[in-house]
């Protein structure tokens, strides 16, 4: 499992991917939503938006898995053996849509890693 940290005092959208570019492919969400019909547990009728998990606020930490078969030890499963992250700021999502992000290479900074580099980080990645 892959734990961010995030340190900064902004709050960043994360996409993780094999692939070394945005792209449609890797759409991340600004928002999403339940539809029109919720309600909470009254019955009253509620806001069906909601943040999705690759958002990350200050101080915040997130949990990402799906990185091979044991989770005690991950493995990158990626063909080219590189998980690449972009970091895309929340005005940037809020602004602009996906197409436009992609099209455009729209994101605060990328960090790419190999296996040792993730192993020798514990697969825990402190970000600023």
């Amino acid at each position: 499992m892959l734990k961010l940290i995030n340190q900064s005092d902004e709050t960043f959208y994360v996409c993780i991917t094999c692939e070394n570019v945005l792209s449609e492919k890797n759409k991340v969400f600004y928002q999403l939503s339940w539809g029109e019909n919720s309600y909470d547990e009254f019955g009253n009728k509620k806001n069906g938006k909601f943040y999705p998990n690759d958002r990350l606020e200050p101080s915040d930490t997130a949990f990402f898995g799906g990185y091979g078969k044991n989770p005690k030890k991950p493995k990158i499963i990626c063909e080219k053996g590189r998980l690449n992250l972009f970091f895309i700021s929340e005005s940037d999502m809020r602004d602009r849509t996906w197409e436009e992000i992609s099209r455009n290479q729209i994101y605060s900074y990328k960090r790419s890693f190999n296996q040792k580099e993730l192993d020798s980080l514990n697969w825990v990645f402190k970000f600023h």
